[in-house]
């Protein structure tokens, strides 16, 4: 077994930037995500409740719908491919609401990127910026993963 083609720990250096593509939320995701995880709050089920408390407008989804596919997003770009475990994430601050119909994106920087104790593996730590269409920060976090070194690529 070889190790997937993608960045090593060794490829990853503080203040470089990765730019995911932008994936646009839909009403069908909103009610997949409610289904699923069980976050059955009436703001995301009651389409006129969130208009109705004269602070948002449109069909708002909840933060972790924002924040699941934010990550989903990272691993499409590729950047994860040699990823061999998640550590943590910290200080998840949403910043504006996010409403189905909305376009967001996620522009991940490289805070640090060190050796672990053992050799074939380092940690990552990134900072994530989630941006809508227009621009605007909705969501931010740190993340910190285990990425293969290149010591660690099986033979």
């Amino acid at each position: 077994m070889t190790a997937a083609a993608g960045p090593l720990l060794e490829d990853f250096h503080a203040g470089d930037v990765i730019t995911t593509m932008g994936r646009t939320i839909a009403e069908a995701d909103l009610l997949a995500f409610v289904q699923l995880t069980g976050l059955f709050e009436e703001l995301w089920l009651d389409a006129g409740k969130a208009a109705r408390t004269g602070l948002y407008q449109g069909r708002l989804v909840p933060g972790y719908l924002t924040l699941s596919f934010a990550e989903g997003l990272v691993v499409l770009a590729g950047a994860m491919r040699n990823a061999v475990g998640m550590l943590g994430v910290t200080d998840v601050s949403w910043k504006a609401p996010v409403s189905v119909g909305d376009t967001i994106h996620a522009e991940v920087e490289v805070v640090e990127a060190r050796p672990s104790a053992k050799p074939d593996r380092g940690v990552v730590r990134l900072r994530h910026r989630v941006v809508n269409q227009d621009g605007a920060l909705v969501l931010e976090y740190f993340s910190a993963r285990l990425i293969r070194t290149a010591a660690g690529v099986p033979s």
